[in-house]
């Protein structure tokens, strides 16, 4: 497993899915949900180590290459990641006190995701 496929691959792929979706407040409250999840994961996970969950064991990677560009996220990225989408859980959930477009939550993941993607990629 990758750290940038979980920090840039599920929320990208989670605001395809919610921009399917038809309902504003559900839409927000699952972006704001996906955030706290990958703020909860920044928090708990540590990058490039073993980890193993009763009989199995995952590595986490810090690199994945697309298009020979390597995407990067270190241990040393984490609070940067951590920072990055509790702001954007604050946002999402603020979002739906105020009543904002229905595309405002996928819209809002998908460009956190691609900041943290251009956050961490070397040429």
């Amino acid at each position: 497993m990758n750290a940038p496929l979980i920090w840039i691959g599920i929320p990208l792929a989670a605001a395809v899915v919610l921009w399917i979706l038809r309902s504003r407040l559900a839409a927000t409250y699952i972006a704001g949900g996906v955030s706290l999840l990958l703020v909860l994961l920044a928090l708990l996970l540590p990058i490039n180590s073993q980890i193993t969950l009763g009989p199995w064991s995952l590595r986490l990677d810090d690199t994945f290459q697309l298009m020979g560009r390597y995407f990067i996220i270190g241990d040393q990225d984490r609070p940067v990641l951590m920072l990055m989408y509790l702001i954007g859980a604050v946002w999402f959930f603020s979002s739906s006190v105020l009543g904002m477009a229905r595309r405002f939550a996928p819209l809002g993941l998908g460009i956190t995701a691609l900041m943290v993607a251009a956050l961490s990629v070397e040429p």
